[in-house]
């Protein structure tokens, strides 16, 4: 007798849906149904790390998250350690830098895609171009209708199990992003309205002559009086605003502020040099083009300002379409503990669809890998 084959549907080939894909083609019982509505397959996996790939981190502590309770239960039974071995073992060889990122060794977002398609097996069937519009449940199994360019394919079918991947708008135009996982609308589920996250901020009364500017500062946001969180990095002056990984996560913290009025941007742009008196140096020097990178050094020359409290006030985060991730998704109170939607048993929802966003630094990846693990655990040896 031919052993049963378990029918999952994937909607999504973005970097869970990859993941998992691998995962269960490892299982012959399983017979996998990829769905990615693009035509080509891990878009934002491409362009993750500045086209590097930046996978993991070996430090992936929960508070770099929103909901650092879920996620903290999820790296305890999936820890870095699993995570490193499970590119490894496949021959994705990794490599770490100074500030805990582990990037591919071959430095290459596009090697780490290669890769994931390389281990689908042959039970896997990857199909692009074709959009899941809706799901409905059919005699104790899912029934999925879709839109289609591929010739001669049937606009539905059958499934065991459906697993949700389809991620967030982010990094989308403002056109595409408004009809994005549109199929959720039926299932009404919780969920947390989205914002951009790691993005920059637009600032009010922007000095324009900073644009083009890079400069190391401890940058601190602050609310009011108080100050809710500050990293040291490079800061990138934009046109109207700023921008850089340690502007990047001030924006996760910033989102998760209940009230956001009256934060503003604090730059100690001499942070490096904590013995500088600011006001000797001057009086000695009469100028900080030694210190200050040149457009920094000019706005001061024109009109004085405290470079130990450059202060912005922010005006707003720039749009979704300059985002890497989403603040909000689906409430992960829709979950069982075997990551199943509590409504709708049968389905499982992962990655950044959830209201999960964690800091810049290869964090968001791991959510996504490690869900992906989760929900192929819960799926090979739970069912």
């Amino acid at each position: 007798m031919e052993k049963y084959r378990k029918k999952i549907a994937i909607v999504g080939a973005g970097a869970s849906g990859l993941m998992l894909g691998m995962l269960l083609s490892q299982s012959p019982q399983n017979q996998v149904v990829i769905f990615e509505k693009n035509s080509k397959v891990g878009q934002k996996l491409r362009a993750s790390g500045g086209g590097k790939a930046n996978v993991l981190n070996h430090n992936l502590f929960p508070n770099a998250y929103n909901n650092s309770t879920f996620v903290q239960s999820l790296f305890q039974e999936f820890p870095i350690e699993h995570l490193k071995s499970l590119f490894e073992n496949q021959g994705m060889l990794l490599k770490i830098d100074e500030e805990d990122r582990i990037y591919p060794a071959t430095m290459s977002a596009q090697s780490v895609v290669d890769w994931l398609l390389h281990n689908l097996g042959e039970n896997v069937q990857l199909l692009c171009e074709t959009e899941v519009r809706r799901i409905q449940q059919k005699d104790k199994r899912w029934k999925l209708l879709f839109d289609t360019k591929i010739q001669n394919l049937s606009t539905e079918c059958l499934f065991d199990y459906v697993v949700l991947a389809t991620g967030s708008a982010a990094g989308i135009s403002p056109k595409n992003a408004s009809n994005y996982n549109s199929y959720l609308s039926s299932f009404y589920l919780k969920h947390t309205p989205l914002s951009p996250s790691l993005v920059g901020f637009k600032i009010k009364n922007y000095p324009k002559s900073l644009f083009g500017c890079r400069s190391r500062a401890k940058v601190s946001l602050y609310q009011e009086n108080r100050i809710i969180y500050s990293e040291v990095g490079e800061v990138m002056f934009k046109e109207d605003g700023v921008s850089g990984i340690v502007v990047l996560n001030i924006s996760s913290v910033y989102n998760r502020l209940k009230n956001q009025a009256n934060c503003t941007l604090q730059l100690d742009l001499l942070c490096d040099y904590p013995e500088l008196d600011e006001k000797r140096y001057w009086k000695q020097f009469g100028t900080f083009c030694g210190v200050l990178p040149p457009k920094l050094n000019a706005l001061y020359e024109k009109k004085p300002f405290s470079l130990r409290k450059f202060c912005l006030e922010i005006d707003a985060l720039y749009g979704m379409e300059f985002a890497q991730v989403c603040h909000g998704g689906v409430s992960v109170e829709e979950l069982n503990a075997h990551w199943e939607l509590k409504k709708f048993p049968g389905i499982y929802m992962m990655g950044e669809l959830l209201d999960i966003d964690g800091a810049c630094g290869g964090f968001n990846l791991a959510f996504a890998f490690a869900s992906a693990c989760k929900v192929a655990k819960e799926l090979i040896h739970g069912n």
